[in-house]
């Protein structure tokens, strides 16, 4: 058989055949329902319908392939020839064999039909076709003779029209024939037969009448359809199958609407994302509409896709935009789903084409970190971050850092696999020695964070520090003892050196954990050459309730970012002092006499004896002479002036026998009468002698009868007057003594 021409369909056809194994898998609930034969004239095209019916319960991805000789013109509808069908659910394809340049003969076709994930072929079958040299009214056949009227292959009518066929099918043999009809193409749901099934006997003839109904509002066009007679004889063990194609011309407005924009491929979706398709539908014909435009496919495909309308008027020669959103959820499976655009008008599929797309997630992480961090040299550190996969997919992450000069980094962990919405938590370990560490100051931690899909640079600022302790610095404090006065004042030295290799500048010295009035530094910064030294001189004036245990001292370089510091558990002894003090309690005038009451106080920690009073120019006498206190002990003390004159001050001053003066008390001396002698008190005695001498005599009177003298009874009775006279004296204070 030679090979006139090879089409491009033919060649796709012919390698999907030889891509595929030729043994048949199981289709597992798929079933394939083909017409295995046809015989038609030549220049006719000769079609096998195809019924795959998905008999379980999940969806069902089906693709139809074959292969044809290089002289017969083959290809499928629809195309792409693949569906994914619901449980229960069908799909019919077509097998078109183009006879144009077909040698008159017998030719060999195959059909493949493939099943879910795997495309090897799971139903392999062979089709055969009988190219007749004969009119297109007439297909013969060895068994059956197959006819139709009108004899011609095209048919016309107006929108709304039925169109009448007679098909007559001769019986060629001995036994009993059976024949089906069925319609297939543009109007096979309006077809009717005036019987569907019939019962031919030998060698005689039935005639079946076909009515073809063109629905009203059909759009102006030709549309391709065809009738399929099978018909088995009693005695042969293969049904057959004839096709007779035919074209109906319908007169009408024109409907030619194009779909603008499509994807040639399958359309990629994200998680969480809204893909669109942006259609444009153009209308080359005389009808406007509306159009109703709607999507076909499995429950899972439809529930993510949406169109932007469902009813769409097209004017004449215009153009108008038809969106199609795909928006997966992060719960829907990754994997490739189909679906349909269809386009009817009034109830007739003007557009009608399958299209799919594919769910991938989304891979997307976020870096969150401080600002700024500090290192510390000669420590390990850490600078913390956090990865977070806020992407829809479970995903593995690898951390690789910048390396520094002279610093060691290593982020950990290193690599790691986080769900979505899950976090990490990470330490970029950091460490330095003291002979090896750049200089101090600022760097940038650089890094990039990776996933499969995705690489993210990440820059973290940092500040390279001295870590203050010492063998950790090129600066060394040593320190003494620090014996410190609580209630007092006290020193202490330090001794910073610099234990480098290049000079240290601008060294000061700070106290850390005392208040600033606790202690006196000075401030003065220094330089210190490679092994050099500087004393720094402290100074403190603690309070007596002082009882802190440690504080800091630190030297730092404010030039050079150099620090160390130490701390200090000083040794603290109470301070012991001496204080004496008195307050005045009341004055009293006698004369040129000044008595001065006064409490006298001893305020220091130290017991004072021998505390006496003294006046500078005047003459004072105290009662007692001295007095001895205890540490916080009060004792009062009256104090005689002589010689203060009235408006003059008298400087009164405390002193203890341990040389402790009191604060001198500027006393303010008032103008008085002179008086050599306190007459009032003399009055008051006359006065009680004359009651006396009076009571004296009354006694007596009352006592003898004759005379009215009473003797005493005894000398008792007598006043005594001595005892009167020495009570009186007690008020004249040393007046005698002194005169």
């Amino acid at each position: 058989m030679a090979y006139s021409r090879v089409s491009p369909a033919s060649l796709a056809v012919l390698f999907l055949l030889f891509a595929l194994p030729l043994t048949a898998a199981d289709c597992g609930f798929v079933s394939v329902d083909a017409t295995t034969s046809a015989a038609v004239a030549k220049g006719v095209t000769a079609y096998y319908p195809i019924t795959v019916t998905n008999e379980g319960l999940a969806d069902a991805l089906v693709a139809i392939s074959g292969y044809c000789p290089s002289d017969v013109d083959c290809s499928f509808s629809p195309s792409p020839s693949y569906a994914t069908l619901h449980a229960s659910e069908s799909a019919m394809f077509n097998l078109a064999a183009g006879t144009t340049y077909a040698e008159i003969g017998a030719h060999y076709l195959s059909l493949n039909v493939s099943a879910g994930a795997d495309p090897s072929p799971c139903y392999n079958k062979q089709l055969t076709l009988e190219v007749l040299n004969a009119q297109p009214k007439q297909l013969t056949q060895q068994s059956f003779t197959v006819t139709m009227i009108p004899g011609g292959l095209s048919s016309s009518g107006w929108a709304g029209d039925t169109m009448e066929y007679e098909i007559s099918v001769a019986n060629n043999e001995d036994n009993m024939g059976y024949a089906e009809f069925l319609a297939e193409g543009a109007f096979a749901s309006t077809t009717t037969f005036s019987s569907s099934r019939i019962t031919i006997l030998p060698h005689s003839t039935k005639v079946v009448k076909a009515r073809v109904l063109i629905p009203p509002g059909t759009p102006g066009s030709v549309y391709d359809m065809a009738f399929l007679v099978k018909a088995t004889a009693g005695g042969a063990c293969c049904e057959q199958t004839y096709n007779l194609p035919v074209k109906v011309c319908v007169f009408a407005d024109n409907l030619i609407l194009d779909v603008l924009n499509e994807p040639v491929s399958c359309v990629a979706a994200t998680h969480n994302q809204d893909s669109t398709v942006d259609f444009e539908l153009r209308n080359r014909g005389e009808i406007s509409g509306p159009f109703h435009a709607y999507l076909v496919g499995s429950t899972k495909a439809l529930k993510m896709l949406t169109l932007s309308s469902d009813l769409v008027e097209v004017a004449p020669g215009d153009r108008v935009p038809l969106t199609l959103h795909i928006a997966p959820s992060p719960s829907d499976i990754l994997d490739t789903y189909y679906f349909n655009l269809k386009i009817d008008y009034l109830g007739f599929t003007v557009y009608d084409k399958p299209y799919c797309f594919t769910v991938s997630g989304v891979e997307d992480f976020v870096v969150d970190y401080n600002a700024t961090a500090v290192i510390r040299r000669c420590k390990v550190e850490t600078i913390p971050f956090t990865i977070t996969n806020n992407g829809t997919l479970s995903d593995d992450y690898e951390i690789e850092a910048q390396p520094i000069n002279n610093m060691l980094i290593q982020p950990v962990p290193a690599a790691f696999s986080l769900s979505p919405g899950a976090s990490k938590h990470v330490d970029m370990v950091m460490s330095t020695t003291l002979s090896t560490s750049p200089a101090l100051g600022d760097y940038s931690l650089k890094f990039v964070v990776r996933s499969k899909r995705v690489a993210k640079a990440v820059t973290i600022p940092f500040r390279l520090v001295a870590s203050e302790e010492q063998g950790e610095s090129f600066l060394g404090i040593s320190a003494g003892r620090f014996d410190l006065l609580a209630g007092g004042r006290s020193t202490a030295s330090i001794t910073v050196s610099n234990m480098g290799v290049k000079s240290i500048r601008a060294v000061a010295v700070s106290i850390e954990g005392l208040p600033d009035d606790y202690y006196s530094i000075d401030t003065t910064p220094r330089n210190l050459a490679p092994g050099d030294s500087q004393q720094f001189q402290l100074s403190f004036s603690l309070p007596a309730d002082f009882a802190q245990k440690q504080f800091a001292v630190r030297a730092a370089s404010a030039l050079d970012s150099e620090a160390v510091k130490i701390n200090v558990t000083p040794s603290v002894t109470q301070a012991r002092f001496q204080s004496l003090g008195f307050t005045v309690s009341g004055v009293n005038y006698y004369g040129s006499e000044v008595l001065v009451s006064i409490i006298v106080s001893n305020d220091g920690s130290s017991p004072l004896n021998g505390v006496q009073p003294s006046a500078t120019g005047f003459i004072v006498a105290a009662q007692p002479s001295e007095l001895n206190l205890a540490p916080g002990e009060s004792k009062s003390m009256t104090l005689s002036l002589k010689g203060a004159q009235g408006g003059s001050m008298v400087p009164v001053t405390l002193k203890s026998s341990e040389g402790v003066e009191s604060n001198t008390i500027q006393l303010g001396i008032e103008a008085q009468q002179t008086q050599s002698f306190p007459w009032v008190l003399v009055a008051i005695i006359g006065l009680v002698l004359v009651i006396l001498a009076y009571a004296f005599i009354v006694k007596r009177e009352d006592g003898g009868e004759g005379s009215g003298l009473v003797p005493p009874r005894s000398i008792e009775e007598e006043p005594d007057f001595k005892e009167v006279e020495e009570e009186a004296k007690l008020y004249d204070f040393e007046d005698d003594e002194k005169k």
